[in-house]
């Protein structure tokens, strides 16, 4: 029995209605589906650290569940019919988890990326994993995973703004050829309300909207074009 849980409904447009399907621990997420199965990780950050994959059919309603035991935090993700594991106590690895016993096996290593926290998924676009970690020199860094081809792109220093700081980018979307981001990074000049009542001269981030070419994206060229800027 859950007492803080995710629910699963299934809605039914065409009558309104809402039916509950299944429940799981809080902070389960969904990390990918097929034709007709959903794939529901709950990572247990107490305790034997262990992480439950759950294979729910959404037709009939079935269950498959199968434990993973951790040796640390790990990150799950979903790609092309599969299940992974980042591990990076030595260096990056990505593993392959077999949802019959449990077993997760090296697929992909890379000694140039290390981590002393796990990495996080973040989002998977066109296929690509985009992952984010602290690396040992304490700095946030971004990577890409190709899992169909095993390669990796660093996106570390992606974008940056006017003052050269680094950005966090976040794909909002996407079309055959570019992808439109979202990014946090140049600091503007300009006039803040101080708790006196006053205004003080003070720097503001800008979030700005930019359309990048893929080939650009993968490849550090920041040939972008703004589309607009907010406060």
């Amino acid at each position: 029995m859950y007492f803080l849980t995710v629910k699963l409904v299934r809605i039914d447009y065409k009558n309104h209605t809402a039916t509950e399907v299944c429940r799981f621990p809080e902070n389960s997420k969904i990390i990918g589906a097929d034709d007709d199965n959903l794939y529901i990780c709950t990572e247990y950050f107490v305790g034997a650290n262990r992480t439950t994959i759950t294979k729910f059919n959404v037709k009939n309603n079935e269950e498959q569940r199968i434990t993973i035991f951790n040796t640390g935090n790990r990150s799950y993700f979903y790609s092309e019919g599969k299940v992974y594991r980042i591990e990076s106590t030595e260096e990056f690895a990505v593993e392959e988890v077999n949802l019959e016993d449990g077993s997760c096996n090296v697929v992909y290593t890379n000694p140039n990326y290390k981590s002393d926290w796990s990495f996080s998924v973040l989002n998977t676009v066109d296929n690509y994993i985009i992952m984010s970690y602290v690396g040992t020199d304490t700095k946030i860094k971004h990577l890409a995973y190709d899992a169909e081809n095993q390669n990796i792109y660093d996106l570390t220093l992606k974008i940056t703004g006017d003052d050269q700081r680094e950005a966090f980018v976040t794909i909002l979307a996407c079309t055959d050829d570019y992808y439109y981001v979202s990014m946090k990074s140049t600091l503007k000049e300009g006039l803040f309300m101080g708790n006196d009542g006053n205004y003080y001269t003070g720097n503001y981030t800008v979030l700005e909207k930019r359309l990048i070419a893929k080939n650009d994206y993968f490849n550090n060229i920041e040939n972008y074009k703004v589309i607009n800027t907010e406060t």
